[in-house]
């Protein structure tokens, strides 16, 4: 715009059919329509100051809440794909984000001064069948005349405001800092509703129960708002012991808290109108030792300690989940803790083009948090693992084979235990959920003139995802799934055109996305492919 303000504008638009089949109302449950428009604006009048504008809006509607209840066919299998989804409700979600940041630099002396504001407003609603998930309305459920086989809905609407002002040293001496304040205010209501289904269709369902609802008469109505104010102070010191040397030491303070008010009606919740307040804290440690004095090596080891605030369910879900069987779940979950050690190397060996990273961590979280869905009551639940330890290691390379040949892939292992579990005694010992036993994934890419003035790229990538359990109980496994993606991209010398053929999943594998304890399953997307064309204008 001038020789000191500088934009960008960004505008996007995705509309996407689908591939996941609802087999009894003939539609696709994976739809996409998505807008988003984005603009930056940048402002330096001189060395010392800059400012730094952002604001975006974004508006997505799609498929939600799809899902099979497969003991309705005689099935309770993680690693079964073999059922369609055949819900009479097509599942719904309509989101819209709208954000905006301002970040300022100054340089004074020999720091930075940086002040990050911002404010984020986002509403959301989700709308499906509700257990059994079947082609069936409420009078005609396989558990009888209206018990279950309804329609749900959930309501969310957010809005937070979060401000940091943080200091940085010049990083051209022995000793380096950064230190900061960070302030969160974030305020959301949801709300939650069960209703019968009459073959009409779901209302929309925001902040109170339809009455006398001639679509979907209210079985359940939860809601609550929610005020929660968070801040943190931090600093970090780095310091060059020698040439070859570095040590970091950090730390973190925060404190969250948060209030929930009951706002359901005393006709739905005789818990109305309660205040429930809690503050959860935590110092978080860390620690950084970087050797760099063997060629082409560097050596590092890292402590560090993490933490992610608790809170509380949305009021009333404690109750629903004892009704449905899972005693011991609380309306609050605890704060999840966890520490990390690490060991590393890193190589890079530019004669050869070639690098390397390889890793061992052992880490040990305490209240792990654990995602608990009741699909009898449409009910989501945050709980807490006791304790868990995850032990493993990593490495990953790429490599030049040959001037148009490049090999890359990484490997990783996790033994992942349970160590305590208050809800489950019994699942001690057990693999702790959604933690694969391994990953390995190879890929190869090869690049070549075939045609005057264009070059043309192939890669060929091949993933394997190990075993994995999805609840504490390890009641079903998914077995290891294999994903071959492919991508043959032409890129004209200019960089004005470039043409791309791609293809995801190319062997068609057959697996669940997702399974929910007790026989809740998503298919996920099989074979996809397409072309993507790309001109950039001067």
């Amino acid at each position: 715009m001038t020789d000191t303000l500088n934009y960008r504008i960004t505008a996007s638009y995705k509309d996407f059919d689908g591939l996941i089949d609802n087999v009894y109302l003939n539609e696709k449950v994976d739809f996409q329509q998505d807008k988003n428009i984005r603009g930056r604006f940048i402002w330096q009048p001189n060395d010392d100051f800059s400012a730094d504008l952002r604001i975006a809006r974004g508006e997505t509607e799609g498929g939600a809440v799809n899902y099979i209840y497969q003991p309705l066919f005689g099935i309770n299998d993680a690693n079964d794909a073999s059922l369609n989804i055949e819900a009479n409700n097509l599942g719904e979600n309509d989101r819209q984000i709208t954000s905006a940041s301002l970040k300022l630099d100054w340089n004074i002396s020999d720091v930075t001064a940086g002040l990050i504001l911002s404010a984020d407003e986002l509403t959301e609603f989700l709308s499906g069948d509700q257990f059994p998930y079947s082609r069936n309305t409420s009078a005609t459920s396989p558990f009888g005349p209206n018990v279950f086989d309804g329609v749900q809905t959930q309501y969310l609407d957010t809005s937070s405001q979060s401000a940091e002002l943080r200091f940085t040293s010049d990083d051209d001496s022995d000793l380096r800092w950064i230190a900061g304040l960070y302030y969160l205010q974030t305020d959301r209501f949801i709300s939650s509703f069960n209703g019968l289904d009459l073959g009409k269709g779901i209302p929309r369902v925001e902040k109170t129960p339809p009455v006398n609802n001639d679509i979907s008469p209210a079985t359940v109505f939860l809601a609550d708002s929610n005020d929660n104010q968070s801040y943190a102070v931090f600093a970090q010191l780095n310091y060059d012991l020698t040439d070859t040397q570095e040590l970091s030491i950090s730390g973190r303070y925060d404190s969250d808290t948060r209030e929930q008010t009951n706002r359901a009606p005393a006709s739905f919740d005789s818990n109305s109108g309660e205040v429930r307040e809690e503050t959860f804290s935590k110092f978080q440690p860390k620690v950084s030792y970087v050797y760099t004095g063997l060629p082409n090596l560097s050596l590092y080891a890292n402590f560090s300690e993490g933490f992610r605030s608790g809170g509380f369910n949305q009021s009333g879900v404690g109750d629903l989940a004892a009704s449905a069987g899972l005693s011991g779940v609380s309306d609050l979950y605890k704060a999840e803790e966890s520490s990390n050690f690490e060991l590393g190397i890193k190589g890079l060996y530019p004669d050869i083009s070639t690098r390397f990273n390889a890793s061992l961590f052992n880490t040990s979280i305490d209240n792990q948090h654990y995602f608990v869905f009741v699909g009898s009551l449409g009910a989501q639940v945050l709980t807490n693992i006791d304790e868990v330890s995850l032990i493993g290691g990593e490495f990953d390379f790429k490599t030049e084979l040959h001037d148009n040949i490049d090999l890359y892939g990484s490997f990783g292992i996790t033994d992942s235990e349970i160590k305590a579990y208050s809800l489950n005694p019994a699942d001690v010992g057990n693999k702790a959920p959604y933690v694969p036993e391994y990953t390995v994934n190879l890929g190869a890419q090869f690049h070549a003139e075939l045609f005057s003035g264009w070059l043309s790229t192939l890669t060929l990538d091949w993933e394997q995802r190990g075993e994995q359990y999805w609840d504490p109980s390890n009641t079903s496994a998914r077995d290891a799934i294999n994903l071959v993606n492919a991508r043959l991209g032409f890129n004209r010398d200019e960089g004005d055109w470039s043409v791309n053929l791609w293809a995801k999943n190319l062997g068609n594998e057959e697996y669940l996305a997702e399974w929910v304890l007790g026989g809740f399953a998503h298919p996920a997307q099989e074979r996809t492919f397409g072309i993507e064309l790309r001109w950039n204008m001067e």
